[in-house]
């Protein structure tokens, strides 16, 4: 049974399926939330290390580097540690998506910034992000063949910006779209928040940057900017005088 999300109560005080809760935490443990936090992390972190305002780049770029880094993050992190129970599905949209137990899930964007009220801020995605919306209300199986049981889909929502980095990452079950765009939650659940704690969300610890440079990443602070490029010094080409012949001149 989905949750009422009554307009008039502030955030994190909706009531919430205590028997969806249950059944997260078995399929996605604390140890496997830290350690796709911790991707998400580095993705926000190798992303904000490239933005570069005088190249071209702008949100949008960012967005989709994200995207691109956040599925390359996880991939590895499935790869390494077949312990945690997640396996890369395939599906015929092109979408990444995660099979976790009898969850599908599927990580995306839901804003700059640690929402104000997390049950009003939805992925921007009109292609198969409404589609998971879909799925929970019975329309569709998107991966039919690949997983075993009832599934349910949950997005990894997560925040941030080139600035701070990841400040944000929720489950949220989607139960309705509208032109392909998620507009209604059924659960909301707050697994990181930047500077906060409660009971159930991961603590980040700053750990080394995922790119070339080394260091000790400083979560909450501005991101390093892209290393210049020294370019080697060209020298100007010289063209070798012709050989004069033997009969020239005669």
């Amino acid at each position: 049974m989905d949750a009422t999300v009554p307009p008039d109560q502030p955030p994190f005080a909706r009531p919430h399926d205590p028997v969806l809760a249950g059944e997260l935490v078995h399929a996605v443990p604390a140890n496997v939330r830290r350690a796709l936090v911790q991707a998400l992390d580095a993705a926000y972190r190798d992303a904000g290390r490239h933005f570069d305002l005088e190249a071209g780049a702008d949100m949008q770029w960012f967005g989709f580097t994200v995207f691109k880094f956040v599925a390359h993050q996880i991939r590895r992190l499935v790869d390494l540690d077949p312990t945690l129970g997640l396996a890369v599905l395939g599906g015929t949209s092109g979408a990444f998506r995660l099979q976790a137990g009898s969850f599908i899930v599927a990580p995306y964007s839901c804003g700059r910034r640690i929402p104000d009220d997390p049950w009003t801020a939805f992925p921007t995605n009109n292609n198969g992000a409404g589609l998971l919306a879909d799925m929970n209300c019975g329309q569709g199986d998107l991966f039919l063949g690949e997983a075993d049981g009832d599934q349910v889909a949950m997005i990894l929502g997560h925040y941030g910006s080139p600035e701070t980095g990841l400040e944000a990452v929720f489950f949220k079950k989607p139960v309705a779209q509208t032109g392909g765009q998620i507009s209604r939650w059924g659960y909301v659940e707050p697994i990181f928040t930047l500077g906060g704690s409660g009971t159930g969300t991961v603590t980040l610890t700053p750990t080394a940057p995922a790119g070339p440079t080394s260091g000790t990443s400083t979560r909450g602070t501005v991101l390093p900017g892209p290393t210049p490029v020294v370019r080697p010094t060209v020298l100007p080409f010289k063209r070798k005088p012709a050989q004069q012949s033997d009969t020239e001149g005669a």
